[in-house]
């Protein structure tokens, strides 16, 4: 099977590669830090990353240790619709351009190459995924449909504590 790979300088490695994914250290960040998934369990996120397709980033700066930094992932049916879920850059590695290249890579991947539906839901990242993944805010009724949606919290769900959201124009990764 042939993985999506790509760099962004020697340093980071972005990755389809199921073989790299760190599943805890993506439930830490999910569960601890997020403001989506507060004390989401272990096997949820397992569960996820295993149903869907996922890129990791990782820190291969070190021959040595190879760290995953952040991630993101398609919930797909591969034929006509994605949505984009759980996008992260650790706190101490953003700034550097890998939350943008990350989204890049993410619409790049050939597995959803000619979808017709694409959707994600962002607490205060919109501009950045307009501009570096063409991505619109939906309107209500526009094109006469309407975007619904029946929604659990995680504090609903797992128990898990509500975390302040990034202010608008903050970057979310």
């Amino acid at each position: 099977m042939a993985f999506f790979t790509s760099t962004l300088s020697p340093h980071f490695l972005f990755t389809t590669d199921p073989s790299l994914v760190n599943i805890p250290a993506v439930h830490t960040y999910i569960s601890t830090r997020s403001y989506w998934g507060q004390g989401t369990p272990l096997s949820v996120v397992e569960q996820g990353i295993k149903n869907s397709l996922f890129i990791g980033v990782y820190d291969v700066s070190n021959p040595q240790e190879t760290r995953q930094v952040g991630g993101g992932r398609w919930i797909t049916d591969y034929a006509t619709f994605a949505y984009m879920s759980d996008v992260y850059i650790e706190d101490e590695f953003q700034g550097r351009g890998l939350g943008k290249w990350l989204v890049k890579c993410l619409m790049e991947l050939p597995e959803i190459q000619g979808l017709r539906r694409m959707m994600l839901i962002t607490g205060g990242a919109e501009g950045m995924y307009e501009k570096h993944a063409g991505f619109r805010v939906a309107r209500q009724g526009e094109g006469g449909y309407v975007y619904m949606e029946k929604v659990a919290s995680s504090e609903e769900l797992y128990g898990g504590k509500k975390v302040k959201r990034k202010q608008q124009g903050e970057e979310e990764c």
